[in-house]
């Protein structure tokens, strides 16, 4: 009960420092060189730039639907947690330029505002959504969408749905070169976004064959407590029977796997994949929320 309590207080308190970051990256990159990255915060920075309305609170009311909207088909826990992200992230976003007025916008460099916000947005957003909330907008419409096309990564629906948003912006600043570096916000937003989601599930998946398997199976269970499971197989050519090995291993162990391997056995055959995602002990939980 007590570590249940405890988790739940990090979670909160992680979701409030992502939000804190997400706005940075609104409050003093994006939003003061026009640059409008897709989302709702977008459409906000668009509206600010054409009437001078706060971003902050522009972002609220976009967002007042799309919760009404998410009430029936989220959880609780979720709409409330969106609920506090947007009214923290976006009192923050007008709060800041308020607080360090020198440095809103930090560049007048576009190309890197583009980027410094892009990183620090992606983060907040991706750290927001691990912790079972949103920033509301597009993170409402792809978590959505994640339940009906569990196959397609986030930061993919994010690149979809903001880039219409992008193209708008052409014609509400009058800019193309504002539009062309919002693209490439966008684009750097998608992929960090989908790093910070699913990097940590990343994997290696090996397939080693080796004269001595139980050796080989010994040394990794011990040296770097890798799962490895055994398959009878017999060699096409040879006719031999003998035990095919088949691990799986965080990326960030994998050299040491394949040194430990072949220090063991220099003659072994080792078949290396990518494993986007892995389910079981030690990884995600099968019933895990997908995100």
């Amino acid at each position: 009960m007590k570590d249940t309590v405890t988790k739940q207080i990090l979670s909160w308190i992680t979701m409030l420092v992502a939000a804190a970051i997400y706005s940075l990256g609104i409050a003093l990159f994006l939003s003061p060189n026009a640059l409008a990255p897709g989302g709702m915060s977008g459409v906000a920075i668009i509206i600010n730039k054409l009437t001078g309305l706060p971003t902050g609170m522009m972002i609220v009311l976009l967002n007042v639907p799309l919760l009404v909207a998410g009430l029936f088909v989220v959880g609780r826990w979720f709409l409330i947690k969106t609920v506090v992200s947007i009214a923290f992230s976006s009192f923050l976003i007008d709060l800041w330029p308020k607080i360090i007025p020198q440095y809103t916008p930090v560049t007048d460099d576009k190309l890197l505002a583009g980027i410094a916000g892009a990183l620090l947005s992606a983060v907040g957003i991706g750290l927001i959504f691990r912790c079972g909330g949103s920033t509301g907008g597009t993170d409402i419409i792809a978590k959505l969408l994640r339940r009906v096309l569990p196959s397609v990564k986030t930061g993919m629906i994010f690149l979809v749905v903001d880039s219409i948003i992008v193209f708008a912006s052409v014609f509400a600043t009058k800019h193309i070169e504002n539009a062309l570096y919002a693209g490439i916000s966008l684009c750097l937003t998608t992929f960090i976004i989908d790093k910070v989601l699913y990097g940590s599930d990343e994997a290696k998946l090996l397939i080693i064959m080796s004269s001595d398997p139980d050796k080989v199976a010994n040394a990794l269970l011990t040296e770097i407590d890798a799962g490895v499971t055994f398959v009878n197989g017999s060699g096409a050519y040879t006719g031999r029977e003998t035990k095919v090995i088949i691990c799986a291993v965080r990326k960030q162990l994998f050299h040491r796997a394949k040194r430990l391997v072949c220090q063991v056995d220099p003659a072994s055959f080792i078949i290396v994949s990518n494993a986007s995602e892995i389910f079981g002990e030690g990884y995600k939980a099968h019933n895990g929320e997908e995100l």
